[in-house]
């Protein structure tokens, strides 16, 4: 079962008053339904969701229509039918015009009808998966631009695109699809959601860490190699003599330590030479070396 289904499964198994079962209702059909000339049908290829609709829309609206059931030829799969009579529901009745009013301005009717939307054409994704992503698929852009202005108006900020002949309200921001999922009543899978989520961004974050600390030590180990290949140069083809004191102190703490990075040299001469030197300070000292090792080179040449 997909976590898209235990949320709608979630959301079908709240009990709810009648005045909300009726916003879930409409909600449902809203999304969900296509029209004929005389009647509005509810459909869906899950035969739970299209009993479920059955029972909240008589136990709502106390109308009932006739269920059915057909196959779509190309590819054998069975689409669920509701059929209700546009003398009993009617989408472009006043009476439904005023009920969209009303489900603006009501928070708990606005939720209902965002939970039956869900239920009839909403998806989100696995919190396993790499990417966060909640959305309603509709029929028509007029559906899309309603059900968007009610969710942003809970500052939401989803966004509509067309994909296909569809028409798609989403949200990809991981908290904001936590608490859709909540808004519309599924609180449960959303805080199995937000687990998943921290679990795993807390996981990425540690390997990030992780990465980042074996490429800095790869890159002091090069640094290191590269340092002592200027050392021994000098070493065998330079008078030492020359080199003044605090080079020749490096030379020794970077032999004596070969794979320690920079902090580690300095807390080394810190301990054991007295002298408190910076990891720049180090570094240039180094630099200074292979500066003298490469000009002793070419002067050789």
């Amino acid at each position: 079962m997909s976590f898209a289904l235990d949320c709608k499964k979630e959301i079908m198994n709240t009990k709810r008053k009648p005045e909300h079962s009726k916003a879930l209702a409409f909600g449902m059909l809203f999304a969900g339904s296509r029209q004929t000339e005389s009647n509005i049908i509810f459909y869906s290829a899950n035969p739970e969701i299209c009993d479920y609709f059955e029972f909240i829309f008589m136990r709502g609206y106390k109308l009932s229509g006739e269920k059915k059931s057909t196959k779509i030829t190309n590819d054998m799969l069975s689409v669920y039918e509701y059929w209700i009579n546009k003398e009993d529901f009617n989408f472009s009745s006043q009476e439904s015009l005023e009920y969209k009013k009303t489900i603006e301005s009501n928070d708990v009717l606005c939720q209902n009808f965002l939970a039956g939307a869900f239920i009839a054409r909403g998806s989100v994704n696995d919190p396993l998966t790499s990417k966060y992503h909640l959305e309603y698929a509709l029929r028509e852009a007029e559906m899309a631009v309603y059900i968007q202005h009610l969710i942003n108006s809970k500052d939401f900020n989803s966004k509509i695109a067309k994909r296909k002949n569809k028409y798609v309200v989403y949200i990809k921001d991981a908290e904001k699809v936590v608490d859709l999922l909540r808004i519309i009543g599924a609180k449960s899978e959303a805080f199995k959601f937000e687990d998943i989520r921290i679990e795993r961004d807390f996981s990425n974050s540690i390997n990030r860490i992780i990465n980042c600390e074996v490429h800095n030590e790869q890159k002091s180990m090069n640094a290191a190699k590269e340092q002592m290949k200027y050392l021994k140069y000098l070493e065998y083809n330079y008078p030492l003599e020359k080199l003044d004191k605090k080079l020749l102190m490096v030379m020794k703490v970077r032999y004596d330590n070969p794979e320690s990075n920079l902090n580690e040299l300095c807390k080394i001469i810190e301990e054991y030479y007295g002298e408190k030197i910076s990891k720049p300070g180090l570094s240039h000292r180094f630099a200074k070396l292979k500066e003298i090792a490469i000009l002793h080179a070419k002067n050789k040449q």
